[in-house]
């Protein structure tokens, strides 16, 4: 029956951007699906890839200063090129070694800032570009509190809003007089469901969810409760 022929290697070639002096690797990738076997001849005809590109990110805050200590997270990251680097004094990090293929990049600010800066995710990003600037937002915030049935607010609580942005379910924790406040994407328009889960010093596991909150309606209260099923 048919089968699918694949072809992957590397070739070498002199180096364009250094005068043809040296060399640079180039990977080459070929496929036929679906080929009829046996077959005469196949002709699997491999497109070199361009290597070797540097790509560097710029992240800025919301008032055009450099984002220093910053995460930016690449996706998919290249084979001995680091997928997490923290950003310098200018805001700026450079990932190495990548081809024309696009990626993802996504910036998530440091826990003491979570409050403050949205999470951003850019996909299809083209390497060569060679330069990409990226620009954080002040957040939408999800404000409230968790408390008990009886009305005592509970420290500690894990708090998630049960959708991905990108950069997984916005979560944090309750305050010990049970506030909480949650960053979520300024454009986000959608109501949210939110989960609340704690556990009690005698080990029972309290829980809540709430479907369709709007973030924008005000602060939000979560009463939880005994959870038997965990």
């Amino acid at each position: 029956g048919p089968v699918d022929l694949v072809f992957r290697g590397d070739v070498w070639r002199d180096d364009p951007e250094n005068g043809g002096r040296g060399s640079v690797r180039m990977p080459l990738t070929a496929e036929r699906p679906r080929t009829p076997v046996p077959a005469q001849d196949v002709v699997l005809r491999a497109t070199a890839v361009p290597a070797d590109i540097e790509l560097t990110v710029r992240v800025l805050l919301p008032d055009g200063k450099p984002a220093r200590g910053f995460e930016v997270l690449l996706d998919p990251a290249p084979r001995g090129t680091p997928g997490r680097v923290k950003t310098d004094a200018e805001g700026r990090v450079r990932f190495r070694g990548l081809t024309d293929q696009p990626v993802t990049l996504a910036v998530k600010p440091p826990p003491a800032r979570a409050s403050a800066l949205a999470p951003l995710r850019e996909s299809n990003v083209q390497p060569a570009r060679r330069t990409v600037t990226l620009e954080l937002a002040t957040p939408l915030l999800l404000e409230g509190s968790v408390v008990d049935a009886k009305g005592v607010p509970v420290e500690g609580a894990s708090v998630m809003v049960n959708r991905n942005f990108g950069l997984g379910m916005p979560e944090t924790k309750t305050a010990a007089d049970g506030r909480f406040t949650l960053a979520l994407p300024p454009t986000l328009k959608e109501r949210v469901e939110v989960w609340a889960a704690a556990k009690r010093a005698d080990g029972v596991f309290l829980y809540a969810d709430i479907s369709g909150v709007e973030p924008r309606a005000g602060p939000l209260r979560i009463e939880v409760k005994p959870h038997r099923g965990w």
